[in-house]
């Protein structure tokens, strides 16, 4: 009975050295197989392309849409302006500023102050700027603050002062919002102010 569990103990040694040796030359067939066809498809690194997930500057974004409007041109002969300004010696007109159109988000009244939030959708870039005009009759109050590109937007900065500011009555707040790029104003909202 012992000489038949040593004999069946050789017998599992056996088998595994053996199933082990068959995968070692299994790995080994296949590395060199899968490196040798990897290296003749892989392109080496000066081959590659990178993309740029950057978003698309001022400039991209001009060029993309001159071919939605069918005006492309070639990029060695660049548009000249067909309104050159003759009050400035000949130099073309700038660009004309996209719209856009802020979103007044809440406007009143907590305590004794005064906030007012506001977005502007569709634009995203850094460097503009937001103007809250608080108007009441004849009284006109303006405030700013900066705008920033937020995930999908530009916000315009949380604007918060003293109610004591504005006097106590009924006034109309719109949000005009201005970049080298954009501008535009937003719909007038109400809001009443309370001492």
């Amino acid at each position: 009975m012992y000489k038949k569990q040593k004999v069946s103990h050789n017998n599992n040694k056996k088998i595994i050295l053996g199933a082990l040796a068959v995968a070692i030359v299994a790995t080994l067939v296949w590395a060199i197989f899968f490196r040798n066809s990897t290296s003749q498809t892989t392109p080496t690194p000066d081959k590659l392309q990178t993309v740029n997930l950057e978003p698309a500057t001022p400039d991209d974004q001009e060029y993309s849409n001159s071919f939605k409007d069918g005006s492309a041109q070639d990029e060695n002969n660049p548009p000249q302006d067909p309104n050159p300004n003759p009050d400035n010696g000949g130099t073309p007109n700038p660009p004309a500023k996209a719209p856009a159109t802020p979103v007044v988000v809440d406007a009143g009244q907590y305590g004794g102050n005064i906030e007012a939030r506001a977005y502007v959708p569709g634009v995203f870039e850094e460097g503009g700027a937001c103007r809250f005009v608080f108007t009441s009759g004849a009284t006109v109050v303006e405030k700013q603050t900066a705008a920033a590109a937020d995930a999908t937007n530009t916000r315009c900065e949380n604007l918060r002062f003293s109610a004591a500011e504005l006097p106590q009555g009924s006034w109309s707040m719109t949000v005009t919002y201005s970049s080298e790029t954009h501008e535009g104003a937003s719909q007038p909202v109400s809001l009443e102010v309370s001492q």
